[in-house]
């Protein structure tokens, strides 16, 4: 935070006193249930999007590889 915004985040910010970390959480549940509390969990519910079509299409009249290394040939 420092670095990018020019923020301390271990000092208070009207006085300039340091700030101590006292806890910790890590656990996915509980910082869910704290956000859902204050109102502030707003991740999307919804399922992925469904993946693109793939496909590969056959084209008879593109140039087959042998002929394009016959013409890439330097002449004499």
């Amino acid at each position: 935070m420092r670095r990018v915004f020019s923020i301390d985040v271990l000092e208070y910010p009207r006085c300039g006193g340091p700030l101590k970390i006292i806890s910790l959480i890590d656990s996915a549940p509980v910082i869910e249930s704290i956000l859902r509390h204050f109102k502030r969990w707003d991740r999307p519910e919804r399922p992925p999007h469904p993946a693109h079509q793939r496909s590969m299409d056959y084209d008879p009249d593109a140039i087959a590889y042998d002929d394009l290394d016959e013409r890439l040939e330097p002449t004499q």
